[in-house]
């Protein structure tokens, strides 16, 4: 594994020991890379409270499924009522922000992480509902069947809009899903051909979208019923024949693997861990939930070199804001703005592969606008967005500054930073007096907590993940 020394361990379980605990900060990975937004202090609490398998098997407990916007089932309108329709897209990106910042599961991580690799752009489809019909689908199928959800998502109003499909027919096919379909959903590059792409495309003819009930339909009449050959294999195959065949592929359990890995662990794929992952999807018949598992209980996943081995999304950044902090309230509209500036618009992919997330998250503007969004703690705004009494609350010792700062640096913070930068934080919060007349019921006090966490929350280190 390139850039990165892996002190030990592969898919067996995580034992702990007196070199490698199950303490806080183990917790916080756990938390950190498996829900949307670095955890709060309580959610540390709680979860270093459990077993490491308890731990996991605690971030699967899905509860209800979260409710629809009111006007999720409702027939899109023809003509196309393009206000209400930017309406109705606004109000779907808050309903989203909202409900992935506010899961204490992995389901919203799991929701986010198809919709980066099953990408539709909002910008394309244009229609709210069919936005809102694939997230639903990804939250579906969440940690359920990778298989059958990729045949689910070939027949998606979403996706037949995104790449064309309900455009292709029997006389003018269009390849556009069929190619992407191998490249970039299932096998990837290099194991397939272009006649592979062919039969792909003519398989998937027919398929249009009714905007009445919003849901894909299957038009005989334009489907090509001919015998196609793909991957050596002839017949009269249609779309789920074809995500059969590739699903009986080797290679396929080994693109899916790596894909899991890098999005969970880390950007350099260790290749035995994702050629045993790869052998688990294949054993539970590409059942995603009990593959997770054993990799997010494993020993390699709790190696102490792969904790703020990653670098934060922007949702991660800002989610985590929320959560560490305590936020009172939280303006979606303008938080998917500065998701925008910060180079994640919600629902808005650059193009068909995806964001391609890790190191690619972080420029001199990004990082510049993320110091930006921190200063706000800090600022007279701050507290009608955070309530920093109930995050001292949380302290049991706020009084004494050296272990406050001690205990925050360790919450908000991936990685150990030096006794130095712990000092600086201290001189950023005292502003001139002396530690020992650190009194919280003091407004200097307070107005000194909020620079502190300013100062933290611009640190390099803050963008670890």
């Amino acid at each position: 594994m390139a850039g990165i020394n892996l002190i030990s361990g592969g898919l067996e379980p995580f034992s702990p020991g007196s070199s490698s605990p199950w303490d806080r900060r183990r917790a916080a990975h756990l938390l950190r890379r498996a829900r949307m937004g670095a955890p709060s202090r309580a959610d540390i609490d709680l979860f270093v409270s459990l077993d490491p398998g308890q731990a996991v098997d605690r971030l699967f407990e899905f509860g209800r499924m979260p409710d629809s916007p009111s006007w999720a089932d409702e027939p899109t309108t023809l003509p196309p009522d393009k206000e209400l329709e930017r309406q109705r897209r606004i109000e779907l990106i808050a309903w989203w922000l909202k409900t992935a910042q506010s899961d204490s599961t992995i389901r919203e991580r799991l929701v986010y992480f198809w919709s980066n690799h099953f990408v539709v752009e909002a910008a394309k489809v244009k229609n709210p509902q069919m936005i809102f019909k694939i997230n639903k689908l990804f939250r579906t199928y969440a940690c359920g069947n990778i298989k059958e959800l990729t045949k689910a998502v070939g027949k998606e109003p979403a996706m037949l809009v995104y790449l064309d499909g309900r455009r292709s027919k029997k006389d003018d096919i269009n390849e556009n899903y069929g190619r992407e379909l191998q490249e970039l959903f299932t096998i990837g590059r290099g194991n397939y051909t272009q006649e592979d792409v062919v039969a792909a495309a003519r398989a998937y003819t027919g398929w249009q979208v009714d905007r009445v009930t919003v849901s894909g339909i299957m038009n005989p009449r334009r489907h090509d019923y001919g015998v196609k050959t793909f991957y050596g294999k002839s017949g009269p195959w249609n779309g789920d024949d074809i995500v059969e065949i590739i699903f009986e592929r080797v290679e396929t359990a080994l693109f899916l693997a790596e894909k899991i890995y890098r999005h969970f662990v880390y950007h350099v794929p260790d290749e035995a861990v994702v050629q045993g992952l790869a052998e688990l999807l294949r054993k539970n018949g590409y059942n995603l939930e009990p593959v997770l598992k054993t990799l997010l209980k494993s020993a390699h996943f709790m190696d102490e070199s792969l904790i703020g081995a990653d670098i934060k999304s922007p949702m991660d950044f800002l989610f985590g804001i929320f959560r560490q902090l305590r936020s009172k309230r939280e303006n979606w509209a303008a938080v998917a703005r500065l998701l925008a500036r910060l180079g994640q618009p919600p629902f808005n992919p650059p193009n068909v592969a995806g964001w391609e997330e890790h190191r690619s998250w972080l420029s001199a503007s990004t990082l510049a606008d993320r110091q930006g969004t921190a200063s706000v703690i800090s600022s007279p705004r701050g507290s009608n967005w955070f309530d920093f009494q109930a995050f001292l609350g949380g302290y049991p010792e706020p009084e004494d500054l050296d272990d406050l700062v001690e205990a925050v640096l360790q919450d908000l913070l991936a990685v150990p930073v030096s006794k130095e930068v712990k000092n600086q934080v201290m001189e950023v919060m005292l502003q001139g007096r002396d530690a020992a007349d650190w009194d919280t019921s003091e407004s200097w006090a307070m107005e000194g907590l909020k620079r502190g966490l300013t100062a933290i929350i611009q640190m390099p280190e803050y963008q670890l993940h």
